[in-house]
């Protein structure tokens, strides 16, 4: 059994690049909400108030267990950014080190403000075709050969 690996384009992996920026944002926030929760208060009145069905809980105890549990959610993401990053740059450098005119084909693919502009969807071969001067078939190739690259 052949498995068939699917290549990520710039295009492709700057959007997980954001997810995961995002996702990083989330974690950092949730972070700051924990530390926040174990910094000293003003009393309130329902504090005063006792309560005998409550254990005793200790936020700080609390909040380092969380912690180590964020951190190393932490750590992954920025493991996997540095990852998508350095994709990235690879791809992106593969482009310079190409013919010139073969670049422009592949910018023209993965223009992300095109595609956002027209529902997530790249420019046509045949629009790459119109302003590049190859053929259909020929794009389609040296789109091919830097997703293999």
């Amino acid at each position: 059994m052949i498995m068939v690996q699917k290549h990520l384009t710039i295009r492709e992996a700057k959007k997980i690049l954001r997810d995961l920026n995002d996702e990083l944002d989330l974690e950092l926030t949730n972070k700051k909400i924990t530390l926040y929760k174990t910094q000293p208060q003003s009393v309130k009145l329902k504090d005063i108030i006792v309560d005998s069905s409550h254990a005793s809980f200790d936020k700080f105890s609390h909040y380092v267990i969380k912690n180590e549990e964020l951190d190393t959610k932490i750590i992954a993401l920025l493991q996997s950014i540095n990852s998508y990053e350095a994709l990235i740059i690879k791809r992106i450098r593969s482009i310079a080190l190409a013919n010139k005119d073969e670049a422009k084909v592949i910018i023209l693919r993965e223009d992300e403000k095109y595609a956002s502009d027209h529902n997530g969807k790249p420019r046509t071969w045949e629009l790459i075709s119109e302003l590049t001067g190859f053929s259909v078939r020929q794009a389609k190739r040296i789109f091919a050969d830097f997703l293999n690259s």
